[in-house]
């Protein structure tokens, strides 16, 4: 297999030898979020309160991530109301948590995943629910994808500041197009993305992809802005399963 569900495209591009030494000095390009600005924000952390995936307030009692993200960790804790990872925010225990039944950690079709905490998540001005989509974009649309994942590749550079980006749609043809040589198939319940030298990276999976307050992707599969799209879940093919879980 040429792909993890942990590291996705940024391992299929070190086995495929395509990064350079350009490429490697590579930053992100997202920028600095506001405390209040993406109030859904979600950070999935474990017991020593390192960050490991994003995710999104769905109720008072649900965040949603992606089903990879449940694989990497049996107990952690979700910390939402801050856009400093090491300051600030409420810190919520988890009661549970349930993958689609469908999920393949190979082709990462299917990949979502909700997470129920112990209490009710209290509401402010820097936490907030986020509403989810019912159709996708249509190609050429702009969305931002948010999160604390690495700001350069390779390297360990996890962003303490929540960052955004402004990423472009793509339509499947031209996605499948930039992926096969990556010998990556979009699955059905997939959509990509793309921003030139930026994009999600490793930290980001489960974070959520928006038009306003609206979220229409969960970040899946990534290639730390070295050229090649990003992979998301598509909310309304997963739509569904997340309303009749939470």
């Amino acid at each position: 297999m040429l792909i993890s569900s942990i590291v996705g495209f940024v391992y299929l591009v070190a086995v495929c030898g395509s990064v350079t030494a350009d490429e490697n000095s590579r930053i992100l390009n997202g920028t600095t979020a506001s405390n209040n600005k993406y109030a859904y924000q979600a950070s999935l952390q474990d017991q020593t309160k390192a960050h490991f995936c994003g995710g999104s307030i769905l109720n008072t009692n649900w965040v949603l991530t992606a089903a990879q993200c449940l694989d990497l960790v049996s107990s952690f804790t979700v910390v939402v109301g801050t856009h400093i990872l090491t300051s600030g925010g409420t810190t919520y225990q988890v009661m549970s948590f349930e993958k689609h039944p469908l999920y393949d950690n190979v082709t990462m079709s299917y990949d979502v995943g909700v997470v129920k905490t112990t209490t009710p998540i209290i509401y402010s001005s820097t936490v907030q629910p986020v509403l989810l989509s019912l159709i996708l974009p249509i190609q050429g649309t702009i969305g931002v994808v948010t999160g604390w994942g690495y700001t350069a590749y390779p390297g360990s550079a996890a962003s303490n500041e929540l960052k955004a980006l402004n990423t472009t749609l793509l339509s499947t043809i031209n996605c499948q197009k930039q992926l096969n040589s990556l010998n990556f198939t979009l699955q059905s319940t997939q959509f990509c993305t793309f921003a030139t030298n930026a994009g999600a990276c490793l930290g980001d999976e489960g974070s959520p992809i928006t038009i306003g307050n609206m979220q229409f992707g969960i970040a899946s599969v990534f290639a730390c802005g070295l050229g090649y799209p990003d992979v998301y879940t598509g909310i309304p093919n997963v739509y569904s399963w997340i309303v009749t879980h939470v």
